[in-house]
């Protein structure tokens, strides 16, 4: 594939916070159109990684290329294509809904005032209250809001639904970034989550990290053929842990995986969820 057709480029990227070494010589490169997972534990890097990306932080080597820019020398035509949304959005606490929509609608050529108001109103912001006044949740929309109004070709989402309630997270993902009215089909998003069950029915690829290190790469189809979850029913046997007999757990088979270094994972996992393999992969 022509790296033309490559969105992001990222290519022996290394970052220290003092004497910490966060993210060590990843490299990758994601298509146009996916959607991207970035997986893995808290601490694990994921966030450190998506300002690198976003050039909101330099890393000490390495590169970065966005529509084959680097993010050092970005020029505007392309910057007003991507848009970031922070775990915690810096917002104006001064500010109502909709006069923080106006304030930062000014900033961008593509900004649709229209688009954005009704986008705030199916994720039902009340346009009149002070920022302050918002709940956590409601403050994670406003900065959704703020990233999809302009109709973005490049969307980073830094754990985008972590202070909505667990019961309305599938419902939102679902509605924003799979019924095709609030992002272009063609457009790119990369989401941080250390939980797979918020992204799973949205990607198309997967990226894992573990300690600053990126330890897999692979597409969603491959991961899905290669890891199944086997019913304890149909389990017996397979595993003589008194752990696995004792709980109401499935059997995770991973079957001829690789990680980014190209070694191959073959291991079974006593546990309830996909997320329990992750989980078990970073210790």
């Amino acid at each position: 594939m022509p790296d033309s057709q490559f969105v992001v480029q990222c290519q022996a990227l290394n970052w220290h916070r003092g004497l910490n070494h966060i993210l060590k010589d990843v490299s990758f490169t994601i298509p146009q159109g996916s959607r991207v997972g970035l997986l893995g534990s808290n601490g694990s890097g994921k966030s450190s990684l998506l300002k690198c990306l976003t050039g909101l932080t330099l890393a000490d080597s390495g590169t970065v290329e966005l529509f084959g820019q680097s993010t050092m020398e970005m020029n505007d035509s392309v910057r007003e294509r991507i848009a970031y949304v922070a775990q915690t959005p810096d917002l104006f606490p001064w500010l109502t809904v909709e006069q923080h929509l106006k304030a930062i609608g000014q900033a961008y050529p593509r900004w649709t005032e229209r688009r954005a108001l009704e986008l705030a109103l199916h994720l039902e912001l009340s346009l009149g209250k002070l920022v302050s006044k918002l709940s956590g949740g409601d403050q994670q929309k406003l900065a959704i809001v703020l990233a999809l109004a302009h109709e973005p070709d490049l969307i980073f989402m830094d754990e985008p639904v972590a202070n909505l309630d667990p019961l309305r997270r599938a419902g939102l993902m679902q509605s924003l970034f799979v019924d095709g009215r609030w992002v272009k089909e063609e457009a790119t998003i990369v989401f941080t989550s250390h939980l797979l069950a918020d992204l799973n029915h949205l990607l198309t690829h997967i990226l894992f990290m573990r300690q600053g290190e990126l330890q897999w790469q692979t597409d969603w189809v491959y991961t899905k053929k290669h890891c199944r979850l086997i019913p304890k029913t149909e389990a017996a046997g397979l595993v003589s842990s008194p752990h696995f007999q004792s709980k109401k757990l499935a059997l995770i088979d991973l079957n001829e995986l690789t990680d980014a270094q190209g070694n191959e994972l073959s291991r079974r996992f006593p546990a309830p969820t996909l997320d329990a393999v992750f989980a078990a992969l970073n210790d």
